[in-house]
């Protein structure tokens, strides 16, 4: 690990895993969500893996994973309230049968909501700088960028949900996701948990919005949608 206190950046160069554990209680009114761009629920584990690269500045909040050149790809995983469970110790523990959401690209990058300040608790920031005695955290995200070979699966309750496409940003102020391809089109396949429905929905850009459920192509239709 290499922290570049004129940029103040921490680079991590070469393969690695980063492993994200919020022991946080879960919130009053949960929402049901297991998708890699959740984040606000909890308990949760979020675990990352990359093979080139991955740079991380805590003053943006931002980090970027990069995968090689001549292969491999960037993975970020996720598992929810209904995959953790919070135990009485304050450890947690996995749920069994559950699967984890996947989403599997050539360059990741998140950006995190920064965690509040207590002004009465920020200590003065050392002479020299860098990351010694910082306090503030990243925490839930605030946006994700998805690029190259994007591959999304995400199961719950009203089944799996498996999209392809070139590219994929999420916001979380709007808690809309917004995939596609540079050309041709983006695709969305969806099965129902007892298999008695399957749906598969292709445009060049689809526009998929979490709060509602809602998904529909961006500024244009389906082609080719089918299903059972």
């Amino acid at each position: 690990l290499t922290f570049d206190n004129t940029t103040s950046e921490l680079v991590a160069n070469g393969a690695g895993t980063l492993l994200l554990v919020d022991y946080r209680l879960p919130d009053k009114k949960p929402a049901a969500d297991t998708s890699p761009m959740a984040g606000n629920m909890r308990p949760s584990q979020t675990a990352f893996a990359w093979t080139q690269r991955m740079q991380f500045n805590p003053d943006t909040h931002i980090a970027t994973f990069d995968e090689q050149a001549d292969g491999g790809a960037v993975r970020m995983g996720h598992r929810g309230p209904d995959s953790v469970m919070l135990l009485p110790d304050g450890s947690v523990e996995l749920r069994p049968n559950t699967t984890p959401a996947i989403l599997n690209c050539q360059r990741l990058t998140c950006q995190f909501v920064a965690a509040k300040k207590d002004p009465a608790k920020t200590p003065t920031p050392p002479a020299a700088g860098g990351l010694a005695g910082r306090t503030d955290t990243a925490q839930d995200l605030k946006s994700v960028l998805a690029k190259g070979k994007v591959y999304l699966r995400q199961p719950d309750k009203a089944g799996d949900m498996t999209l392809l496409c070139d590219f994929l940003r999420y916001d979380k102020d709007t808690d809309t996701v917004l995939f596609g391809r540079d050309s041709g089109e983006a695709e969305i396949f969806r099965i129902a948990p007892d298999g008695s429905r399957f749906n598969h929905l292709k445009a060049p850009r689809i526009e998929w919005c979490r709060a509602t459920g809602r998904i529909e192509p961006f500024k244009g239709s389906f082609e080719g949608a089918g299903g059972r």
